[in-house]
């Protein structure tokens, strides 16, 4: 909303200097080229009467029908039979059977889940949040509950499951409609009572989780609703565990609250979890160590980036440690073991370093080595374990210009190996590239030219290796 505010802030400079009556004219030119225009200025400015009408109207009734028809278009689905004579251009290569009647498939489903999105656009174009809302509660509620056979797996496995994938792009699509689109406050805060009323009576709220996510962003988009909905939550207190991102957003104007209530629910609600985090980081450093080490032990994974990114060694030295360590060994990476180095004690170092000097980690145990300037360890380790011909670039790329001959020998080796029995042009390729990236240093030049001339002479019947060697820049 801030950066709403400040791209909205020139034009306001404008209008500004403007009179009523240019107001009222370019207005009036606006809404004679825009019908949904239209019809979101006769639902802003409803009256009184007519927004309690809208209250009185059966929203239930509404979800209903919607979801009773959505139910009937995905059962007439045909998973299991793909209309074959549908359009369709498939290139780049040969697809299998199976194949084309998944893309079938998913394209017949694409195409009613377009359909569905297409007319909640126009809907939500002419300001009809109420109409909107009950569509996409319909629709959710129909992908979980709609029966449907797929017995050749077509959608990849539970149709269901790929229904609600679809519905979250219906709801991807609507989105910027609703960031654009001008909604009545009194009419935005009746909708979503209606929403929330009619959800949590319900026998399984649990479903309704991606209703909050789509609450919460039209309240974002429209604050003005903000306080009716935190009364209506107020009065209805029960609402707030099946709703707690749409309650924390009609909060989000009193921080201290909003942190308070968040941390209540962070517990058990991962994106709260990461908002609260992130609002931490930047506000409260003491307080987010606290927090972090508590949600780190609920959701350990999915918070590990976010609470790395910040942890300070400064405030809790042993939790981002801790953190930094786990990290490291999950990443592989040389760049989270340059943050983790620096907390480690001397011994420790030398057993994390030492634990990965296996063959599944030999790869990361080289990067440290390297960091560490450790050459001639990489060197004794090389050497002393049974390589694999598509590792050697990445194991030997740190020495190869401190330890050229060693290098060229331990090559030249698997090459011949490995060219006894592997014919395919691909391995001919692989072998032309070792030779090439011994080249990386110029005391080899002399011997890369040897030895490619000895298995050219060796293998002369084999027209694509010759191919192969003849691209090397010697």
């Amino acid at each position: 909303m801030k950066k709403k505010l400040e791209q909205m802030e020139k034009y306001l400079k404008t209008l500004n200097t403007l009179s009523a009556n240019q107001k009222a004219e370019f207005l009036e030119k606006i809404l004679q080229n825009s019908p949904d225009l239209q019809k979101q200025l006769l639902n802003y400015f409803q009256t009184s009467i007519a927004i309690e009408k809208q209250n009185d109207m059966n929203f239930e009734s509404l979800v209903i029908q919607f979801t009773k028809e959505y139910i009937e278009q995905l059962e007439a689905l045909d998973l299991e039979n793909p209309d074959y004579d549908r359009e369709y251009n498939f290139s780049g290569r040969y697809y299998k059977h199976w194949e084309v009647d998944q893309r079938l498939v998913e394209d017949e489903v694409n195409e009613l889940f377009d359909g569905f999105s297409a007319e909640m656009m126009k809907d939500t174009a002419k300001g009809d949040i109420q109409l909107v809302m009950a569509q996409l509660v319909a629709l959710l509620s129909a992908c979980k509950l709609v029966k449907i056979d797929d017995p050749n797996f077509n959608l990849g496995g539970d149709p269901n499951e790929a229904f609600l994938m679809n519905f979250n792009e219906v709801v991807d699509v609507i989105k910027p409609e609703i960031s654009k689109t001008i909604f009545n406050t009194e009419t935005v805060s009746i909708s979503i009572f209606q929403t929330i009323d009619y959800c949590t009576k319900q026998p399984n709220t649990s479903i309704f989780y991606p209703i909050d996510l789509i609450i919460a962003f039209v309240l974002e988009q429209n604050t003005d609703s903000c306080i009716a909905v935190n009364q209506i939550f107020n009065k209805n207190t029960s609402w707030v565990n099946v709703f707690p991102i749409s309650y924390l957003e009609s909060i989000k104007n009193q921080p201290e609250e909003w942190v308070k209530e968040a941390e209540k629910h962070s517990p058990t609600n991962l994106l709260i979890a990461k908002r609260l985090l992130e609002y931490l980081a930047i506000y409260d450093i003491q307080s987010f160590h606290f927090s972090a080490k508590e949600l780190f032990s609920i959701f350990p994974a999915e918070l590990l980036d976010l609470i790395a990114a910040s942890v300070d060694t400064a405030i809790d030295f042993d939790f981002a440690k801790e953190i930094w360590l786990i990290k490291t060994k999950r990443s592989l990476k040389v760049a989270d073991y340059s943050r983790l180095v620096s907390m480690l004690y001397k011994t420790e170092k030398i057993d994390f370093i030492e634990s990965y000097k296996t063959s599944t980690t030999k790869k990361f145990y080289v990067e440290i080595l390297e960091y560490e300037r450790r050459y001639g360890h990489i060197m004794q380790f090389v050497s002393s374990i049974k390589l694999s011909i598509y590792e050697l670039k990445d194991l030997l790329l740190p020495i190869i210009t401190i330890y050229p001959s060693e290098c060229y020998q331990i090559i030249e080796q698997e090459i011949k190996s490995h060219l006894i029995n592997h014919v395919s042009r691909d391995s001919y390729a692989l072998s032309a590239s070792l030779l090439t990236f011994l080249l990386s240093d110029s005391r080899n030049t002399e011997k890369v030219r040897q030895l490619k001339s000895e298995l050219c002479k060796t293998y002369s019947r084999r027209p694509a290796l010759l191919n192969e060697f003849s691209q090397i820049p010697l």
